[in-house]
């Protein structure tokens, strides 16, 4: 295996690696955006609930069974608001976007980075000099997450995918790195039934 064989298998390890990233941090984000808007929708329901007790209270006396109703609503919709505000799923949803979007740039980085590598644009010296910066980068962003992705995660894009994501698969490789920069796999494949 020479160089140029070498590198383009990493880089399409590296690509599909990073995709994975990208895709479970887009799942997370959007998960996280879904709950965000259901505590909203529900504060709002119970904020209603509440202020409508409150004036029919006003309106038609203090009965006790409304003044009741009207006070746990009250209790939920505070309890509701506290909660959210300590997890604040905006926040972690805008976290997760970014994290997913530093993965996307890595992942078009690395498939330019592969091109030259397919098409001989770039000299070995300057791929492993690109190829070592991606790595160090993504190396950098797994250590920033507060707290990495998990095989929950993972099991949630699979499922979305259609893949099963025990290990770089040949499903991977036609989902996520363009037919004409898998050139070099299908010449071996070819070359090796020959």
């Amino acid at each position: 295996m020479n160089q140029q064989e070498k590198h383009h298998r990493e880089l399409i390890d590296y690509i599909i690696n990073v995709t994975w990233l990208h895709q479970e941090h887009v799942l997370k984000s959007n998960s996280f955006k879904k709950r965000s808007a259901g505590f909203r929708i529900v504060r709002l329901i119970f904020g209603s609930l509440t202020a409508g007790g409150l004036v029919f209270s006003l309106l038609f006396g203090n009965i006790y069974a409304m003044t009741l109703t009207t006070t746990i609503m009250s209790f939920i919709t505070v309890t509701m608001i506290a909660f959210d505000r300590a997890i604040d799923y905006d926040r972690l949803s805008k976290n997760e976007e970014i994290y997913a979007n530093r993965y996307w740039e890595l992942q078009e980085e690395a498939r330019e980075l592969l091109s030259d590598v397919v098409y001989e644009t770039s000299s070995v010296r300057e791929v492993n000099r690109r190829f070592k910066k991606l790595k160090k980068i993504r190396k950098q962003y797994k250590h920033e997450l507060a707290d990495g992705i998990n095989s929950k995660w993972t099991k949630r894009v699979a499922t979305k995918l259609e893949v099963a994501k025990e290990h770089i698969s040949e499903e991977d490789y036609i989902k996520f790195v363009s037919a004409d920069l898998i050139l070099l796999e299908e010449l071996e494949n070819l070359e090796s039934q020959q």
